[in-house]
C-alpha cells in the first residue's frame, strides 16, 4: 500500500484525504501551516501530523506528496517534494503566473515526470462523452469538407480547369438552441474554410459557394 503525505489540510486537502483512502492508498501524514487544522485531518484518517513540511516529506513511509496548500506555496513545496525522491501530485494551479511555473518546470529539468497536475474532468466520463461528440460533429461538417476540398481544388488547379465547390450550411451559422452549440460552431467553421477556398481560388476560376437552404423535398 502506498503511503502519502498530504501538504494542505484546507478544503480540497480534505477531498484528497477522501479519495487517497478511496484509491486503496494510505495517508501516513499531514502538514498545514494551520496546525489545528492539519491535526483535525489526520486524526480522521488515522494519520501523523508533521510540524513542517520537511518533516512530512522526510517519513520514511512516505513514497508519494500531494501537495494541497494555498497556491503561492505549490512550487516551492513541488520542487522540495521532488527534490526528496517522491512522486508528487499537486492541485492545480501550479503557480499563480506563467513564469513561475516555468520556473518550476525549469528547476525539475528531468525530473517534472515525477510531477501530476490535478486536472480531474480529464477523466470524467461525462467531459469524455461531450469531447468525443464533438469531434465527432467537427469532423463530419469541418475536417471532412476540408479534405475533400483539398482533394477537388488540386486536381482542378492541376488540370487547369474551372470548378464550383458548394458546401451545405444551415442558418444555426448564425445562432441555435442551447442544445445545438456544437453543430453552430461547426457549421460556422464552414462557412469561414468556404470563404477562404472561395477567395484563394477565384483567380483560377474555381467557385467555393454556401447553400444554406437545407431541406427535404415533403418539407418544401
Amino acid at each position: 500500500m502506498i503511503g502519502l503525505a498530504l501538504l494542505g489540510a484546507g478544503r480540497m486537502a480534505k477531498v484528497h484525504a477522501e479519495a487517497i483512502s478511496a484509491a486503496g492508498a494510505r495517508l501516513v501524514t499531514v502538514f498545514d501551516v494551520a496546525e489545528a487544522a492539519a491535526a483535525s485531518l489526520a486524526s480522521k484518517a488515522g494519520a501523523s501530523v508533521a510540524r513542517t513540511a520537511e518533516e512530512a516529506l522526510s517519513h520514511p513511509e512516505v513514497a508519494a506528496v500531494l501537495v494541497a496548500t494555498s497556491s503561492d506555496t505549490h512550487v516551492k513545496y513541488v520542487i522540495e517534494a521532488v527534490q526528496a525522491g517522491k512522486a508528487v501530485m499537486c492541485e492545480k494551479p501550479l503557480a499563480p503566473t506563467l513564469s513561475e511555473a516555468q520556473q518550476c518546470v525549469d528547476a525539475l529539468g528531468d525530473r517534472s515526470g515525477k510531477v501530476f497536475l490535478a486536472f480531474n474532468r480529464r477523466f470524467d466520463p461525462g467531459h469524455a462523452a461531450v469531447k468525443k461528440a464533438i469531434e465527432r460533429i467537427f469532423h463530419t461538417n469541418v475536417r471532412g469538407p476540408f479534405l475533400l476540398m483539398q482533394g477537388v481544388v488540386r486536381h482542378l488547379v492541376e488540370t487547369r480547369q474551372p470548378g464550383s465547390i458548394v458546401n451545405i450550411l444551415s442558418m444555426v451559422v448564425h445562432c441555435g438552441q442551447s442544445y445545438l452549440s456544437a453543430y453552430s460552431a461547426s457549421k460556422g467553421a464552414l462557412a469561414t474554410l468556404t470563404k477562404n477556398v472561395a477567395n484563394a481560388f477565384a483567380a483560377n476560376h474555381i467557385r467555393c459557394k454556401r447553400h444554406s437552404d437545407w431541406l427535404d423535398g415533403h418539407a418544401r
